[in-house]
């Protein structure tokens, strides 16, 4: 059967949506919740969580993080369209971790699948740690403001990152996507929650707006900008904890796509 197929960051996951579990621990109260769900107890038996743990290529779901909300917009998108619907999000993520999350499962990626890449902010980085190599975790990102690789994120941040940095490296990943999914002729949908991704006030020489060019006309916005700063202009519902868009915002996004973009689908 076709699938829908996401990619992304906590808000394609769905953080803070009543369905999604969050965390390290699984409650009795979250057990009896996911009464229904399979793979409840293949997760409790591994406790293997964090923003990085795997779910294998059948999709067989052995971690926490394996358990991402049905009610974002992709997953009701999916629903509408009476198709299976994973997801690959990582909460927390960069646009390098999405790409690196495409390939590892771009085998399982059949031609009448529907992709939905939901990019994130373009300031975000990923590095190995060394200490870690041989671990299925050895990947991080580094946040602006994040508590965590204190040292590291003093380092990058204050003498690595730049805007025009970020730019293109975003834009490269973007575009390298499109490409591989317009060659392997899949339906896709791209939004971006970043509108620096087409900024040319700043940081903007010719590679970098003949790189735009490329990927704009394969971007959806919803009213000209991301899905957070959207949920924002209207008002809609957030989480207390992290500031997440709730089912308000993602019914209204889904419905967005349907009435702007169904031509996509």
């Amino acid at each position: 059967m076709s699938k829908l197929i996401s990619f992304g960051d906590s808000f394609t996951w769905g953080s803070e949506l009543s369905d999604a579990i969050d965390g390290e621990y699984i409650t009795e109260e979250i057990k009896k919740n996911y009464k229904s769900n399979k793979h409840i107890h293949n997760i409790m038996r591994n406790r293997k969580v964090g923003p990085y743990s795997e779910i294998d290529a059948n999709h067989k779901i052995t971690t926490v993080d394996a358990c991402y909300s049905r009610k974002t917009w992709p997953a009701l998108l999916a629903s509408h369209m009476n198709i299976d619907y994973i997801c690959y999000a990582k909460a927390g993520c960069s646009n390098q971790t999405i790409v690196r999350k495409f390939f590892q499962y771009y085998d399982n990626i059949e031609k009448n699948d529907f992709i939905v890449i939901n990019w994130t902010w373009i300031d975000r980085w990923d590095f190995i740690d060394s200490s870690e190599i041989l671990e299925k975790n050895m990947w991080k990102t580094l946040l602006p403001n994040d508590t965590q690789y204190t040292e590291i994120n003093k380092l990058y941040f204050k003498y690595l990152q730049s805007e025009l940095w970020n730019k293109l490296e975003s834009l490269k990943s973007i575009a390298f996507i499109i490409n591989t999914l317009i060659n392997k002729n899949i339906k896709f949908i791209m939004t971006c929650v970043d509108d620096l991704i087409l900024d040319q006030h700043y940081h903007s020489p010719s590679y970098i707006k003949n790189l735009q060019q490329i990927i704009e006309p394969h971007l959806i916005w919803f009213d000209d900008a991301g899905f957070y700063e959207w949920s924002i202009n209207n008002e809609f519902s957030r989480g207390k904890q992290n500031d997440h868009p709730l089912e308000e915002a993602h019914i209204a996004a889904f419905k967005y796509i349907i009435n702007n973009h169904n031509h996509k689908i």
